[in-house]
């Protein structure tokens, strides 16, 4: 029995030996596979853990990043920190890609596996303050402090400026929620102008809801909405779709469309339904969750449009590279600079070929052009409020249409 464990180990370990000398010379696939097989006869958590972390780094010197990520868990399951660079590194390139989703679900799957890790836990915190998660941000940042006591001082500042802002919205929402009661009352919750008016919105829709309302919500995209109805398109792709006014806006519009809606979040979903119910147009709208590149392969193409605000996904999903279809896609688009620098200008070369494209700006608003905002009684702040889409400066939009052959 010891002589077979001494020659499983004398063989993991010439194995291992070979793993490590084909990294050290960035062979990534010599690496992979001496240490796939170290780690299949190892005799030992050492060895697995040694064969793991050789795994872990040959993946990602090779690009399997999925591979890559699996091992990295398990090693850092087993008690190894060998790999937590491969797993901040590619968690960092989702994001940077525009699958936030993907990256922070990667550190919390780290996370899990070895729940002292600071780096990991800091990843988190910044990650979800660059999406918007500003609750989320601080629960981990504050988790960080029970990790590492004696930076919690440093960060103090940070997490009470994040409060602040968490505080100030919630603020900002309860007097939307009360300007968008008497202005509800006024036009029976009903879009009073723009391309979907006569729409019937639900109570507290998304945070601009009242902007919504009343018809200014995104109106830089007004011209290229109705261009796209006009074009009578066979099919709509609404990726993420919130509320449902842009899936149910199409639909009523556009009477022989069928509209394709997805939102990640089940909330979304279930509101979008309870839209379509309402507005009478639920037979033509199929609600899901995750648009995937080969979903929307099968999708788009001619007589489609792609109608996107995912939160900076656009990136990974529209590229006509991994989506041919979408060479012959009517797209609008928008861009989410403001979390992923320099997507725009990254997003739009893929198109410059094969597409018309508008870049769009946004344009500053008028509240003196809705007279319902007189009537509903609300001051002068009241009716900025009421008219703002709470969208960061610099946002924009693309509208793409693809040329004729």
């Amino acid at each position: 029995m010891d002589s077979e464990r001494d020659t499983s180990s004398g063989a993991a370990r010439l194995l291992l030996q070979e793993a490590l000398d084909a990294l050290a010379a960035s062979l990534w696939e010599p690496a992979v596979r001496s240490a796939g097989q170290a780690l299949a006869i190892a005799p030992s958590t050492g060895f697995q853990i040694v064969a793991l972390d050789v795994l872990a780094m040959a993946h990602h010197g090779v690009g399997n990043h999925e591979a890559a990520s699996m091992a990295a868990i398990e090693a850092l399951r087993l008690g190894s920190a060998e790999s937590v660079p491969v797993v901040l590194e590619i968690a960092g390139r989702y994001v940077a890609d525009g699958d936030a989703g993907r990256g922070i679900g990667l550190l919390e799957d780290a996370h899990l596996a070895s729940p002292a890790i600071s780096s990991i836990v800091a990843a988190l915190a910044t990650h979800s303050q660059q999406c918007g998660n500003y609750p989320g941000a601080i629960r981990w940042l504050e988790a960080l402090d029970r990790i590492d006591p004696a930076g919690a001082t440093g960060r103090r500042s940070s997490i009470d400026a994040l409060r602040d802002t968490v505080a100030r919205n919630a603020q900002t929402r309860a007097v939307i929620d009360r300007i968008g009661v008497r202005v509800g009352a006024i036009c029976h919750q009903q879009v009073t102008s723009g391309p979907f008016a006569g729409q019937r919105l639900e109570h507290e829709h998304d945070f601009g809801w009242v902007a919504t309302l009343i018809g200014c919500y995104e109106m830089e995209l007004h011209p290229a909405i109705e261009h796209v109805i006009a074009s009578i398109p066979r099919r709509v792709i609404n990726v993420g779709c919130s509320g449902g006014y842009y899936a149910v806006g199409f639909a009523r519009r556009i009477p022989s469309v069928h509209v394709i809606a997805f939102d990640i979040d089940a909330t979304a979903r279930e509101s979008c339904m309870r839209a379509a119910l309402e507005n009478g147009v639920a037979g033509r709208i199929d609600i899901r969750a995750a648009c995937s590149p080969s979903t929307l392969e099968e999708l788009a193409g001619p007589g489609t449009v792609v109608f996107s605000d995912c939160e900076g996904y656009e990136l990974q999903l529209l590229d006509p590279d991994v989506v041919p279809s979408l060479r012959e896609t009517t797209i609008i688009v928008e861009l989410h600079d403001i979390w992923i620098p320099n997507l725009a200008p990254r997003l739009l070369a893929r198109f410059a070929q094969t597409h018309d494209i508008s870049h769009i700006a946004m344009i500053p608003r008028d509240a003196s052009r809705y007279p319902i905002l007189k009537q509903a009684g609300l001051s002068d702040s009241e009716m900025s409020l009421a008219v703002s889409d709470f969208r960061a400066p610099g946002m924009t939009w693309a509208y793409m249409v693809p040329r004729l052959p």
